[in-house]
């Protein structure tokens, strides 16, 4: 049974990792089985609209699996690990989405006009500025000789940290600026909001930390230097 299965009923193929004994592969997977899925399980209050849940894979018959790449592929760097700047466009793309919604109801109230408002907002909008730089960098590390393996790591766990932190930011800012109206049935900064603070608690935090460090801290290179 795979848990956060997204796409429920909205995709016929799967791509799943599948622990065989060469390593972890990729597999592409028929899933219009629709007995086999089981929306009920997604408890989560956001990210409803991904359609998520779960999808039972017992039984598949592996002449019915296609497989992706070779064993190690999924995990291979600096593409793994490496290419978590992804998930940091997602995020720091969230957190802007979300800011961009509230300057909107704020218009629409009449309150946008204070300074308070404008500096709460502001102060978000520039570390995301900053977040979606630094994500733009790690995207393009990999394909950058100089840079090493590790280095294009530290680069794409960096931007993804960082654009948690924003995101953070993002929704308490919002929080702060629109008030309870933010907390009501329908409110679109409260779904948004929602649906971000789900997709930031993304996994292995303190492991990324920690391997990031292990590059940028312990090595005898100057800072701000990634390569």
């Amino acid at each position: 049974m795979e848990r956060f299965a997204s796409g429920l009923g909205a995709v016929s193929r799967a791509l799943v990792t599948v622990d065989t004994e060469t390593g972890v592969r990729l597999a592409l997977v028929d899933v219009t089985h629709h007995d086999r899925a089981d929306s009920s399980c997604w408890t989560v209050q956001g990210m409803k609209a991904t359609q998520s849940g779960c999808y039972d894979f017992a039984g598949i018959a592996v002449q019915d699996i296609r497989w992706v790449g070779g064993a190690g592929d999924y995990l291979r760097e600096p593409h793994f690990v490496g290419g978590v700047w992804r998930i940091a466009a997602l995020q720091v793309g969230g957190a802007i989405g979300l800011l961009d919604c509230a300057v909107g109801a704020l218009r629409a109230m009449g309150r946008l006009e204070a300074q308070a408002q404008q500096t709460r907002l502001m102060n978000v909008l520039m570390r995301a500025w900053a977040g979606a730089a630094l994500t733009e960098r790690a995207a393009q590390a990999p394909a950058d000789p100089t840079v090493p393996v590790e280095g294009v790591v530290a680069t794409a766990i960096s931007a993804r940290l960082f654009t948690e932190e924003v995101g953070l930011d993002a929704i308490r800012a919002v929080e702060q600026s629109i008030g309870l109206r933010h907390f009501e049935a329908g409110s679109d900064t409260g779904r948004k909001a929602r649906d971000l603070a789900v997709y930031l608690r993304q996994v292995a935090r303190d492991a990324f930390v920690q391997r990031a460090a292990s590059h940028a801290l312990l090595n005898d290179q100057p800072w701000g230097v990634f390569g």
